[in-house]
């Protein structure tokens, strides 16, 4: 093996298009997206057995790891709204009745979460030291994966169905180009999902079913509480991946901003967003006065 080879760390199990790399809690974690825009991640662990040898080559994960996203998304700024559940896709592409409930192991786990929303595009990562934010670039209304809305405030990508909300005659979309973001904690070199906290019955953030409905991570049936993808729909008409996120401190000591810059590539321009990150460090867009 070459010298230069042995410093090489590399995965050949699928074809990558888009790379980016993050430092979390002084861990640095690489993170790449195929060619079938499924996001994967590998963990530079140094604090694992030194008997690998000197080069970092050897310590990163020995396979990268899928990232596993949301089955939910939740429009930023319409918290009262609550989260739209993804159609349960079963594997084959079908999607299942809304009183079929499919085994975990006959489902789609791309198919059925936001996963199918991510973008053939460049991402990035950020760190805020607690979490690990993930920013990816959506797909359009007339991409294959796209879902669209139902009246009943579902959303669903089956060409059959008749109960679309509309506008005039088209179908109004779940996601148009437009930015998503995801939250992760760094467990044992693992990248987990992050609980939330709603009404058990309700399964909504704010809005209880009835008085006797209580707060918790899990509803009436055991089935845990994910935090949704975060849909920040004021970025617009966003192509290619052009986009970038920054957390910046501002003049109160415990406060920071979220700045995001963006192509819009209706107008050509640069739109620039700076948002309060909020108590839980998503996006406050009410703001704070001091």
């Amino acid at each position: 093996m070459a010298p230069q080879e042995s410093l090489l760390k590399v995965y050949g199990d699928r074809s990558y298009r888009h790379v980016t790399m993050a430092r979390h809690q002084g861990t640095t974690i690489a993170f790449a997206m195929d060619s079938a825009r499924r996001i994967v991640y590998s963990v530079l662990d140094l604090a694992g057995q030194q008997s690998k040898g000197d080069a970092d080559a050897a310590y990163w994960s020995e396979n990268p790891a899928e990232l596993v996203l949301p089955r939910e998304l939740a429009e930023v700024g319409f918290a009262v709204v609550g989260a739209t559940a993804m159609p349960t896709v079963k594997r084959g592409g079908a999607e299942a009745a809304v009183d079929e409930r499919p085994l975990d192991s006959e489902i789609d786990p791309y198919l059925s979460t936001t996963a199918r929303l991510t973008a053939d595009a460049p991402f990035h990562v950020v760190s805020d030291g607690t979490y690990v934010v993930v920013l990816r670039q959506s797909i359009g209304e007339t991409h294959p994966d796209a879902v669209y809305k139902l009246t009943d405030g579902g959303c669903s990508g089956n060409a059959s169905r008749s109960d679309y909300v509309l506008s005039g005659s088209k179908k109004v979309p779940l996601v148009r180009d437009t930015l998503l973001c995801d939250r992760f904690l760094l467990v044992d070199g693992k990248l987990k999902p992050v609980l939330e906290v709603r009404y058990k019955r309700s399964r909504h953030a704010t809005r209880p079913a009835s008085a006797k409905d209580t707060l918790g991570t899990e509803d009436m049936e055991g089935r845990p509480f994910y935090e949704p993808t975060q849909e920040l729909s004021l970025v617009r008409n966003l192509t290619r991946g052009r986009f970038a996120a920054v957390l910046v401190p501002t003049a109160v000591s415990s406060a920071r901003r979220w700045q995001l810059f963006a192509h819009n590539d209706a107008t050509g321009r640069i739109d620039s967003f700076s948002i309060e990150q909020g108590v839980q460090g998503l996006f406050n867009t009410q703001g704070t006065r001091f």
